[in-house]
């Protein structure tokens, strides 16, 4: 769940872990990609979206 809309994976690009806590580089169903926490002491995820253009960006 990202901003109240659900995403499916489709594929992790890139998986570690560093001490309490492990991240994953995800690409969603729609294309849209996300670095993912899971703290494993507070059993709690993160997202945050990835290569988001703004308004300001050029094509």
């Amino acid at each position: 769940m990202w901003q109240e809309i659900e995403y499916k994976v489709k594929v992790i690009t890139k998986a570690w872990k560093e001490p309490g806590i492990r991240i994953f580089q995800v690409i969603t169903d729609n294309d849209r990609a996300f670095e993912l926490f899971y703290d494993e002491i507070e059993d709690e995820w993160a997202a945050v979206e990835l290569n988001k253009k703004s308004d300001n960006d050029e094509i």
